[in-house]
C-alpha cells in the first residue's frame, strides 16, 4: 500500500539531487574558461585564517569579487606595508592584483598525490597567480549575516591558534592539531616519532573533533531533557554543519 508513494517521492528526490549536481559541476568549472596567459585585474576576498603568509608571499583560498568563484590565489611579492598589515590583521580582507588564471595540475605519475582531484572536491579548479598586489584592504560585512558569522568564527580560530603557539611544543602541536584542526608547516618534521609508531593518522584524519562536538551537544541535550531520539536526530544536523 505504501510502495507507490514511496517510489514517487524517491524519484523526485533523485531528480532534484541530479539536477543540483549537474548545476554544481557547471558552476565550479566556470573559471576554466579564463585560463590563458593574459593577466586580468581581479579582487579576491579571503580571510587571514585561510592563508599562508611569509615576508614575501601570500597564498590561500578565496572568492573572486563579483563572480563569486572559489579559487586558490598566490601573490609572489608583497610590499612591506601589505605584509605588515596582514601580519597584524585577524579578519577578512580584499586583495586586488593582476592575476593569471592557471589550471590546477593533476598527478604526473602513478604514486603522486592527486592535487587536482583534492581541490576539485573543495569546489576549486583554478589558481590565480600575481607577481604583486595593487591594493589590499579589510572587508566589512554587515551584521547578522552568514558571512559575518563565518568571519567571526575564523577570527576566533586565529586567536586560538595564537594562544596555543605560546604553549610548550608538544602540547602546542597536539592541541592545535586535535582541537583546532590546524597543522603547523613543520608539524610532521618535528614529530617524526609519530610516523615511526604508526600514529600519524590520528592527526591527519581524526574523529577526535567529531567526538568532542557530539559530547558537548549530548551534554546540552541532557540539561534540556531532550529525548534520546531527538538528541540523535539533532546531532546529525549539528555534524553536517560542523
Amino acid at each position: 500500500m505504501y510502495h507507490g508513494p514511496s517510489i514517487k517521492i524517491l524519484g523526485i528526490v533523485m531528480f532534484i539531487c541530479s539536477g543540483y549536481w549537474v548545476n554544481y559541476r557547471q558552476t565550479i568549472q566556470t573559471p576554466l574558461r579564463y585560463v590563458e596567459d593574459v593577466p586580468k585585474v581581479k579582487i579576491v576576498m579571503s580571510h587571514i585564517d585561510q592563508c599562508q603568509l611569509t615576508e614575501q608571499r601570500l597564498s590561500g583560498v578565496g572568492t573572486t569579487l563579483g563572480s563569486n568563484e572559489q579559487v586558490r590565489f598566490q601573490v609572489r611579492h608583497l610590499s612591506h606595508s601589505t605584509y605588515n598589515f596582514l601580519k597584524k590583521y585577524d579578519g577578512a580582507f580584499e586583495i586586488e592584483a593582476r592575476y593569471t588564471y592557471q589550471r590546477i595540475d593533476g598527478p604526473r605519475n602513478r604514486f603522486e598525490f592527486d592535487m587536482q582531484r583534492y581541490w576539485y572536491s573543495r569546489g576549486i579548479v583554478c589558481k590565480l597567480v600575481a607577481n604583486s598586489a595593487i591594493k589590499c584592504q579589510q572587508t566589512q560585512y554587515q551584521f547578522f549575516t552568514i558571512n559575518a558569522l563565518v568571519n567571526l568564527i575564523r577570527s576566533w580560530h586565529v586567536h586560538l591558534v595564537e594562544w596555543f603557539e605560546q604553549l610548550p611544543s608538544g602540547l602546542r602541536d597536539y592541541g592545535e592539531t586535535l582541537l583546532l584542526g590546524y597543522v603547523r608547516p613543520d608539524f610532521y618534521l618535528d614529530n617524526q616519532g609519530l610516523s615511526k609508531m604508526g600514529l600519524i593518522h590520528l592527526f591527519s584524519i581524526s574523529g577526535f573533533q567529531v567526538h568532542l562536538v557530539c559530547q558537548v551537544w549530548y551534554l546540552i541535550c541532557r540539561r534540556l531533557k531532550f529525548l534520546k531520539e531527538m538528541r540523535l536526530w539533532s546531532s546529525q544536523i549539528i555534524l553536517v554543519v560542523f
